[in-house]
């Protein structure tokens, strides 16, 4: 007998569910939806992310994009969140052939086959596709990327964007008064930069900066390095530039090298209160980017960046590689 698509839900959002920790992904479950007599095949739930709905259908899957479209601005019976991603699934036919352990392998490989497309929106008539035309292919670990991404709304990454912008500026700042009084730091990191000196590769150097503090804080607690707001200084309670670049070069032993090796040599050429202040501001600024549950992913976290990078007038292009 061949496999029923709910079978396979239940199967998908059981192999998707034990692919992160953070988040509950639940196959055909009644009374999900407000006012819904149909629930969704597969709900993605995470504490501080909007849910995600996936629907799937075997090919031909004529109406699985019309299905995931209705979900749009559906809300959840347990809370106000509204839905504002659905993922329209196509599953190949062979798939109907697999059942039990056989089956989940087969959603698991890289290779799968499966065709998807996210839907992002408060309504079934205005919303976004990607991409924005056809499908993208791949197996549950692509299909787990994307819906924890989609979970992360677009107002707290354009919020989170700001804040970065902010506080590079205000950093920038900081640098540029500091290399008044000594113009030799300017062309020394322009330098490094392969950039003439100037506002722009001021703030792509805090832009540097704050990368590596983002993922300072992504890798802490891990090989012994140590939280950014535990590298104190006992005396001013201020971060200790002398300590950050201490485990910087801990965490340059281990890899990491394009991400830190440049911030470190940009914090080194820092006199001591510059340094400082400078931290200070970026390291609240990445806090509260981590905040917004945007650090999470790699894929959100190169967003927010990317937002800046693609104001030329924000910063250079340099940074793009």
């Amino acid at each position: 007998m061949a496999t029923s698509e709910r079978e396979i839900n239940i199967a998908l959002a059981e192999v998707l569910d034990g692919l992160r920790s953070n988040w509950r992904v639940g196959g055909e479950q009644l009374g999900r939806l407000q006012g819904s007599r149909r629930q969704p095949d597969i709900l993605v739930t995470a504490e501080g992310s909007t849910p995600v709905v996936i629907e799937t259908e075997v090919l031909p899957a004529a109406t699985v994009e019309q299905d995931a479209r209705a979900r749009l601005g559906a809300m959840l019976s347990e809370s106000e969140q509204p839905i504002a991603a659905a993922i329209a699934v196509r599953i190949p036919v062979r798939f109907r052939d697999l059942s039990g352990g056989a089956l989940r392998a087969a959603l698991r490989d890289a290779n799968a086959g499966i065709e998807y497309a996210l839907l992002s929106g408060l309504s079934s008539t205005d919303y976004q596709r990607f991409p924005d035309t056809g499908w993208l292919t791949g197996g549950a670990a692509d299909l787990a990327r994307i819906s924890y991404n989609a979970g992360i709304p677009q107002h707290a990454i354009d919020a989170a964007a700001d804040r970065l912008e902010w506080g590079v500026t205000a950093a920038a700042e900081h640098l540029s008064q500091a290399i008044e009084l000594r113009p030799d730091i300017g062309p020394w990191i322009a330098e490094r930069l392969h950039q003439e000196d100037g506002p722009q590769t001021r703030r792509m150097a805090m832009t540097i900066v704050t990368n590596a503090i983002v993922f300072h804080e992504n890798l802490a607690g891990s090989h012994g390095i140590v939280p950014m707001n535990n590298l104190r200084s006992p005396l001013s309670g201020r971060i200790d530039h002398a300590a950050v670049l201490d485990e910087w070069r801990k965490i340059l032993a281990i890899n990491y090298y394009p991400i830190f090796d440049i911030a470190r040599q940009i914090v080194e050429c820092m006199p001591t209160a510059l340094a400082a202040d400078t931290l200070a501001t970026l390291n609240a600024t990445a806090r509260d980017l981590i905040n917004h549950g945007v650090t999470r992913s790699h894929d959100l976290s190169g967003v927010v960046f990317q937002r800046l990078i693609a104001d030329r007038k924000f910063l250079a292009t340099f940074y793009t590689t």
